[in-house]
């Protein structure tokens, strides 16, 4: 019983962990367009 229960928060643990990592990446690319974005503007500007 007791080592149903840890494999179940193991689980349970990892799902989220994943869900953390993919939601990390597309902040990490959104920030990098953002970014390229403000870099073209800044050069048409000149």
């Amino acid at each position: 019983m007791n080592g149903r229960v840890h494999a179940t928060a193991q689980e349970s643990g990892t799902l989220p962990r994943a869900d953390r990592l993919s939601r990390f990446s597309k902040t990490q690319k959104d920030r990098c367009q953002e970014w390229l974005e403000r870099a073209a503007a800044l050069e048409r500007n000149d």
